[in-house]
């Protein structure tokens, strides 16, 4: 079965599976419906040509549809060797079938796209596939794994290979209801813990240290990012953050970071907090030397909540990669916005209860980018497709807010990502029938496209279905340009969507 094939058949079997487990999921009434998720982490050893090998860090985000079926997002990242900034961006899912009390075995197929360090001559288009086949040792809410998996970059990479991996899953629970559900009290189906979490965007200007130089050997020029976090509480004080950017400003176009990590915040008053965190994860790209990829990173800033639920952040951060050259002081602001109670509720199962709810819609989106002018990239290069993930937040039946991270997967452009966050406006065409339209800005590097510092903007209009029980379809034309170089490219986009209302506990 070629690359073609093998992603089709994948993409389908994992879409029908979900539709059919999401149609008989849906809820009869207002009761909560809870659901298992699972965020993980694991290690393998990839090979590269001419006996060069790359240690890898796979992140992924599941949830349970079913008994055995999970599904979500991935994202692997070069940790060690020498291609720090080689990260991919995909989807996935495993089937896990418990063999007795305290084994189970499970086999997983992903679908990402990306590349970098190396650009086309590893990764080729970008496209990644995975296969993987292992056991389990479920210990309470953790779960640790291993396996054998296999991958391949069929569309013209040069990087194929099968290894072992290991890794770490943390099990949670989370509650929903029915879409189209308009209560404001429900019935909670189990005891539930509710946390205080965080959604923000920031900017990031990072003055470089002395000694720093790119990968080419030339001093390393001061660079600015743009990201998106998100924190949830451990308790009290403690909470753990993951958050994810790109250069937006500069020379390196193409730097990317990935970075997860814990922090504490101290009240000073009613309106103004100390905060401090520590965070490790994986970067690099845009000749930013980052040697492996690994990077550490420590921050200090003040909060300032000037309402219940938004909140004003300034921080000064230190940013090193341990094997490579870079070395970095960082200056940032950001806009984050609160979900879910002041601190730690716990409801008991049977009681009702007033929840806040969370209009979601996720996106499985591929676009395709064809040049609007020849001067689109830095070197002669086809027409792209991207693939990845879109997530939007309803604002009000007429506004919401979105998220995209995409990458290349064909069009000899494999180290490409871009991502993105903006809003958009949906009207209600008939039942289940939508018109939208999106604007969005963020950054977006790699692959040969002429972004110069990296900052980019896109906008999108097109016609979506949603059925009642929260699955849709929506095809979208638009456009998406550098606002400092000559990229600019016309785009056509297809996605499949999965709308939901999270709850947490009333603020």
């Amino acid at each position: 079965m070629n690359g073609r094939n093998r992603i089709c058949f994948a993409m389908s079997a994992i879409a029908l599976a979900g539709l059919c487990v999401l149609s008989a999921a849906r809820a009869a009434t207002s009761d909560t419906v809870a659901t298992s998720w699972e965020v993980g982490l694991d290690t393998e050893r990839w090979q590269l040509p001419a006996d060069e090998t790359a240690g890898v860090a796979g992140l992924h985000l599941r949830r349970n549809f079913g008994e055995h079926l999970r599904l979500g997002v991935d994202s692997f990242a070069a940790v060690q060797g020498r291609r720090g900034g080689f990260i991919t961006l995909g989807v996935g899912g495993e089937y896990v079938y418990p063999l007795t009390r305290h084994v189970d075995v499970e086999g997983g197929f992903s679908v990402s796209a990306g590349g970098g360090r190396g650009g086309h001559e590893l990764s080729g288009g970008g496209l990644l596939l995975r296969e993987s086949i292992g056991l389990g040792l479920p210990l309470g809410a953790w779960r640790w794994r291993a396996g054998i998996s296999h991958i391949d970059f069929p569309n013209g990479g040069s990087i194929t290979g099968t290894q072992w991996y290991a890794g770490l899953e943390h099990s949670f629970r989370g509650l929903s209801v029915d879409p189209s559900d308009t209560s404001d009290r429900f019935r909670l189906t189990e005891t539930s813990a509710f946390t205080p979490s965080d959604l923000g965007v920031y900017g990031r200007q990072y003055r470089v240290r002395h000694g720093s130089v790119t990968e080419a050997g030339r001093p390393q020029a001061n660079f600015g990012v743009v990201g998106a976090q998100w924190r949830g509480t451990i308790s009290g004080p403690w909470y753990y953050m993951v958050d994810a950017a790109g250069a937006a400003h500069g020379s390196s176009n193409g730097y990317m970071e990935i970075m997860g990590g814990v922090g504490l915040r101290l009240p000073l008053t009613s309106t103004w907090s100390l905060d401090a965190g520590v965070s490790l994860g994986a970067g690099g790209g845009g000749a930013v030397s980052t040697g492996g990829g690994m990077l550490v990173a420590a921050r200090v800033g003040a909060e300032w909540s000037f309402s219940p639920q938004n909140v004003l952040a300034v921080g000064v951060e230190r940013l090193k990669a341990p094997n490579g050259h870079l070395d970095t002081d960082g200056v940032s602001i950001t806009l984050r916005r609160r979900f879910g109670p002041d601190h730690i509720t716990t409801v008991d199962a049977g009681d009702v209860a007033a929840l806040d709810t969370h209009p979601v819609r996720v996106r499985v989106t591929e676009q395709s980018y064809r040049a609007a002018g020849a001067a689109w990239s830095t070197r002669p290069i086809p027409n792209i497709g991207v693939l990845g993930v879109q997530a939007d937040y309803d604002l009000n039946d007429l506004w919401y807010m979105t998220g995209q991270g995409l990458a290349a997967y064909r069009g000899q452009s494999g180290a490409y990502m871009t991502g993105l966050v903006g809003a958009g406006l949906h009207l209600g065409m008939s039942s289940g029938l939508r018109v939208e339209a999106e604007a969005l800005a963020g950054a977006a590097g790699g692959g040969g496209v002429a972004v110069a510092s990296g900052a980019v903007g896109q906008v999108n209009v097109g016609l979506g279905y949603e059925w009642r029980n929260g699955v849709g379809v929506h095809a979208t034309i638009g456009r998406i340009r550098s606002l400092h170089g000559t990229f600019a490219a016309n785009v056509a986009g297809l996605s499949i969507s999965y709308r939901t209302k999270l709850l947490s506990g009333s603020s």
